[in-house]
């Protein structure tokens, strides 16, 4: 073959891929689709003295991941809500944490608006990232004072993957705070830097570093122009997913080794030896779902305890395909939850184990429900935990 002919069609087909990934490239642009670089913390918070941090009343800002771009704004008694109407009568509470406040989705589209939308009953979204139950249970006594009329019922959200973590941990005061309006954790600061935010600790070290709106792709080539695309990012964390490719680039010094996976397991947690009833994480959990109760009773609300499992416990072959890589068969989904079910049943107080739920699903309909490379639920699981509470109150109701 003559080789002006050959290079003639090498060129062709290069100059062909090149033109489809810039067209895909264009077009992801251009229809604002996945996938979004990062923007994982958000300048909403301010300082609290019983919580750590609360949201700053009138602020709004964005939140993207690779796999999601949300707008969130605060309204003005500080919550990610409409504007309250503080007299409507029988009214729905739901407290919780980032779940409860509808992470990674459109406040339209978070399972609080959804129970909103399928009872026609006015729904307060008490849901904040990163509180554990004791801050909840603060900020339910706060905001029941703040409306003329008790809620008819009380949601409290509990996710197993860190409230029993975080109940423990904030035992002697809050675990986190806010500066500069980014929450941290106790002792730490925030100084910006253009689109770098470094997290300081008490003695200015730097400990942490975000590149805010800019994509942080796994695998670096040392092309900062080409690392920003979008095609480039799905290419590196599609390569990135397997351990084999993966520990090729690591190898190479072109990525980093992982430290943590997907299913965010609390050492311990899911092991079959963990003994519950002796365990400080469920020993102050229990002091305050008791608080709970409590508070429901004396404001005469109906309670009703949500459990929300991890991604793992639904599926556990994801505990072997990302740090700390643990074999399934040494781990137990249900009896941190059951153990959540045994104290509500003992107080009489309504529960819904989501993952009993979620197991109801077809397997193609369970993997729709959270994302692939975060911990959170899609809007398709906000719809669907949003029909099985409202589903359970209005048979309740009947």
């Amino acid at each position: 073959m003559d080789f002006s002919k050959w290079a003639l069609r090498v060129g062709l087909m290069l100059g062909t891929c090149l033109f489809v990934l810039a067209s895909l490239e264009f077009f992801l642009k251009a229809l604002h689709l996945p996938p979004y670089p990062n923007r994982c913390i958000s300048k909403l918070y301010i300082t609290d003295p019983e919580t750590g941090f609360i949201f700053k009343p009138g602020t709004s800002d964005t939140v993207s991941a690779y796999e999601y771009k949300t707008p969130i704004s605060i309204n003005s008694i500080g919550l990610r809500d409409n504007e309250p109407v503080l007299d409507a009568p029988n009214s729905i509470f739901t407290v919780g944490d980032s779940f409860t406040e509808g992470r990674g989705v459109n406040m339209d589209a978070s399972f609080p608006k959804q129970i909103e939308k399928n009872l026609h009953q006015p729904v307060v979204n008490l849901g904040i990232s990163s509180i554990g139950t004791r801050e909840g249970i603060i900020l339910l006594k706060r905001y029941l004072k703040k409306f003329k009329n008790p809620p008819q019922w009380i949601i409290l959200s509990f996710y197993v993957g860190n409230d029993f973590y975080d109940n423990n941990g904030s035992l002697n005061g809050p675990m986190n705070s806010a500066s500069n309006g980014y929450l941290v954790g106790q002792g730490q600061s925030i100084l910006e830097e253009g689109h770098l935010v470094h997290v300081l600790n008490e003695k200015n070290d730097k400990v942490y570093t975000y590149q805010q709106d800019k994509f942080q792709p796994p695998i670096r080539i040392g092309l900062p122009w080409l690392e920003q695309k979008k095609i480039y990012n799905i290419l590196a964390n599609t390569l990135y997913g397997y351990k084999p490719t993966r520990d090729f680039f690591i190898q190479k010094n072109m990525a980093e080794k992982p430290t943590y996976g997907l299913p965010v397991v609390i050492p311990g947690l899911f092991e079959k030896s963990f003994s519950w009833e002796t365990s400080p994480d469920w020993k102050n959990t229990q002091k305050y779902l008791e608080d709970f109760v409590t508070i429901c009773s004396d404001v005469g609300a109906k309670p009703l305890l949500v459990i929300i499992p991890a991604v793992c416990q639904l599926d556990p072959s994801l505990v072997k395909k990302f740090p700390p890589y643990r074999d399934p068969s040494t781990l137990e989904a249900d009896p941190s939850i059951s153990i959540l079910t045994s104290f509500a049943e003992s107080r009489s107080v309504a529960n819904i184990n989501l993952l009993t739920e979620f197991r109801k699903f077809a397997p193609s309909d369970q993997r729709k429900l959270y994302y692939k490379a975060d911990t959170h639920w899609t809007s398709f699981g906000h719809e669907m935990v949003g029909k099985i509470i409202s589903d359970h109150i209005k048979k309740t109701e009947l």
